[in-house]
């Protein structure tokens, strides 16, 4: 967390749900605010809801496997196209 006075405040640690992490993404802001990590060595990605209030992170259904041998190693935001409506997570 943020204090008033700008310092970073530790909330918690937490397992990425997988082997050798490679890249994570804070997603949203709010109530809508979600953290995304990449796992390159077990080729799945998992996702954690943010708390507005207290920061801390829940975990988020299974971590998803990507494919096999393509290990995540980047987790990026995409600029929704006119037409689309929502951001993509993108590997």
């Amino acid at each position: 967390m943020i204090s008033a006075q700008g310092e970073l405040t530790l909330v918690q640690h937490t397992e990425t749900r997988g082997a050798f992490p490679r890249s994570f993404a804070l997603l949203g802001q709010g109530a809508r605010s979600w953290l995304v990590a990449a796992n390159q060595n077990s080729d799945t990605v998992a996702m954690w809801r943010r708390s507005e209030e207290s920061g801390r992170l829940t975990e988020v259904g299974e971590p998803l496997k990507i494919c096999e041998g393509c290990g995540p190693t980047f987790i990026g935001i995409a600029k929704p196209a006119p037409s689309l409506g929502n951001s993509t997570v993108v590997n």
